[in-house]
């Protein structure tokens, strides 16, 4: 499926193991080597994200929050990743940022569904970190 694929979303762990990687530059580095057209998006957790192109590699950081619950947040950062930089066209970088602000406010309700932030909830609270 990856020669058909134009985005591929994971995180770290699965990242690795996918591909029996040991460190996750030489798992983009390879991963990329094989399929150049493709844009990377693996998550860290609490240690942010990546996201990477054959043109660049940006780490994305988290935006601290006091979190209630968890779930939902990778839901969160790849659908406003998507939206932003497919619908709306933003840069990967910005749309990253945008998906890591989002999945952070996720953080900050219980559930998946309630935590899910609209798009002028992200944009304020970017704009105030």
């Amino acid at each position: 499926m990856l020669h058909i694929s134009d985005y591929l979303f994971a995180d770290e762990e699965n990242f690795l193991m996918w591909g029996n990687y040991s460190d996750l530059s030489t798992a983009i580095s390879e991963v990329l080597h094989k399929h150049p057209e493709m844009t990377l998006l693996i998550t860290k957790g609490s240690n942010g994200s990546v996201i990477a192109t054959q043109e660049q590699i940006n780490e994305i950081n988290v935006f601290p929050v006091n979190i209630v619950d968890s779930i939902g947040a990778g839901d969160a950062y790849h659908a406003t990743f998507l939206y932003t930089h497919i619908t709306l066209g933003w840069s990967v970088k910005k749309a990253c940022i945008y998906g890591s602000a989002a999945a952070a406010l996720s953080c900050t309700k219980a559930g998946a569904r309630d935590g899910l932030p609209t798009l002028d909830e992200i944009d304020s609270f970017v704009k105030r970190a």
